[in-house]
């Protein structure tokens, strides 16, 4: 399945503290790793710093805070690469 494009630029919709950075760039693809993207945002929202990111501002573990992290990485090739991989990650160090 071919990834949709940005076609709005930085207008993009969407919440800011959950959008990753090809949501702010006109043409960029938006597919599972974006998605990936804002579930390691959401992650952050409920468990750490909302937009930052640091370790002290989370509120469980190292391991989760690691999966999360990954998440949310700039580098899109550095994230999970779908949606399943990051629940079956975060489900592998809960508890």
């Amino acid at each position: 399945m071919a990834p949709s494009v940005n076609d709005m630029g930085e207008n993009f919709w969407g919440a800011r503290r959950s959008k990753s950075p090809e949501e702010f760039i006109l043409g960029a693809p938006i597919d599972a790793r974006t998605n990936v993207f804002t579930m390691g945002a959401i992650a952050f929202g409920l468990l750490g710093g909302e937009m930052d990111y640091s370790f002290s501002k989370w509120e469980a573990n190292r391991s989760l805070y690691e999966v999360a992290l990954r998440a949310v990485s700039k580098e899109r090739e550095e994230r999970f690469k779908t949606i399943n991989d990051f629940i079956n990650a975060w489900n592998s160090v809960k508890n």
